[in-house]
């Protein structure tokens, strides 16, 4: 019975862990303005890598998931630009919020555009 409850578990888990592999189209909004950034993300286990294309240029993309929540940034002219945010399991559509370098806040919403 404890192995059945624990394989439950453990299924119920995975299914909710986030999976960021793959090319995501995104809208912005932000004190800074709105802007439709695209991110070419590979997750292995819980590290995020990539790249990141919009307009603030293009950058390399690192970070790491929790469950359902990741945290994905990279550097620009002014500092960094942190994305902070849950999968949502009913769609699996990315939602959150973003820090530019202190400078500026906003919230995203992202949806995958291929694999």
């Amino acid at each position: 019975m404890r192995k059945l409850f624990l394989s439950a578990v453990l299924v119920a888990a995975s299914a909710s862990a986030a999976e960021l592999t793959g090319v995501w189209g995104c809208t912005v909004e932000s004190d800074m303005g709105s802007g439709t950034p695209t991110f070419d993300l590979k997750q292995e286990g819980t590290t995020v890598k990539g790249t990141y294309s919009g307009a603030l240029g293009e950058a390399p993309v690192t970070g790491s998931v929790a469950g359902s929540n990741f945290e994905i940034s990279f550097a620009f002219d002014q500092g960094k630009v942190t994305y902070k945010g849950e999968q949502l399991p009913a769609d699996g559509t990315l939602k959150g919020t973003i820090d530019f370098a202190g400078q500026a806040t906003g919230t995203f919403n992202c949806k995958k555009k291929k694999s």
